[in-house]
């Protein structure tokens, strides 16, 4: 028995991550990737018989999702959508259905008059793309199938570069991002996602020089690295860290005298305090511990070793 076909076998549907010219984006000048851009849509997918359509996606930090889509007909006229996405929503979900959107729009606003339509779907992220070619939704091949009668084609463009249509469609996915959210189930990932930007913004609030071009730590082997990172985190094997884990008894400081934390650890244990002198004897303080040059870095993690504790 034959399987059905996905609709992405048909041989009217394409995806196209290429544009003449451009061969990395990053290293382009900026009105360069414009002028290559609108020069290949305009000999390729001429105004006059193809319908554009401008696709976007955007959330912030996980939160407010919206979608974005700017159409502009074969006969000159526009059409603007802005969507909201959800009240958790990464930026790819938004793409996504940013451009299940704009199928959905173009099935119900078909021509009915027979002549064939072509719609070229305009689109910056490569993910979402990749995403739709590989293993597509559900609902994306249910919006795509009526669509297979007509010519329909997908194109990557490059974004932030001043391409009216893709800086209209990112207008409107924040527009959408500010309408009225739904709180719909979301995956595990996402549920991850939305936990990491919440401790990447506080660590960022909390460590507002930070610079990781001058950050020492990546200048140590990989070894040291981790344990630098584990300490500077906190999440490490002291019991403090532990015990919030449910995996230790008790907080405290074999010594009794404090929490076992790292900058008990560090600075006062009473337990370690000649490891300390002979390491350290001007005693800095945990920033240096931890954030200092490499050398600073270096015996910390030589502490770690000699005091056979596990960061």
């Amino acid at each position: 028995m034959k399987l059905a076909e996905s609709p992405w076998e048909n041989n009217k549907v394409s995806i196209s991550y290429t544009i003449p010219g451009i061969e990395r984006k990053n290293e382009e000048d900026t009105n360069d990737l414009r002028v290559k851009t609108l020069e290949h849509i305009d000999n390729t997918y001429p105004h006059d018989t193809w319908t554009h359509i401008y696709t976007d996606g955007s959330s912030d930090n996980m939160k407010a999702g919206g979608a974005g889509i700017h159409i502009w007909h074969s006969d000159g006229s526009k059409e603007d959508i802005a969507k909201a996405t959800g009240s958790i929503c990464s930026n790819f979900k938004a793409e996504v259905i940013a451009i299940k959107t704009a199928l959905e729009h173009i099935q119900a606003n078909q021509d009915n008059s027979g002549d064939e339509q072509k719609y070229i779907i305009f689109c910056y992220s490569q993910a979402a793309l990749q995403s739709l070619e590989q293993t597509p939704t559900d609902q994306l091949s249910e919006a795509l199938a009526p669509l297979l009668k007509q010519n329909m084609k997908f194109q990557w463009i490059p974004s932030h570069c001043g391409i009216p249509g893709n800086e209209r469609a990112d207008r409107l996915a924040k527009e959408g991002s500010k309408q009225d959210q739904t709180t719909e189930s979301f995956s595990y990932q996402e549920v991850k996602s939305v936990i990491k930007g919440i401790y990447s913004e506080r660590w960022k609030a909390e460590n507002t020089n930070y610079s990781f071009k001058s950050d020492m730590m990546h200048q140590l082997p990989r070894k040291e690295q981790c344990t630098i990172f584990r300490l500077r985190t906190g999440h490490c094997q002291l019991r403090a860290y532990q015990y919030r884990m449910g995996t230790s008894q008790t907080p405290m400081c074999e010594s009794g005298s404090s929490r076992q934390t790292v900058n008990h650890l560090l600075q006062d244990c009473p337990l370690y305090t000649n490891e300390r002198g002979k390491l350290w004897p001007e005693n800095p303080d945990v920033v240096q511990n931890l954030w200092g040059n490499e050398d600073d870095l270096l015996l910390t993690t030589q502490f770690i070793e000699q005091t056979r504790l596990s960061a």
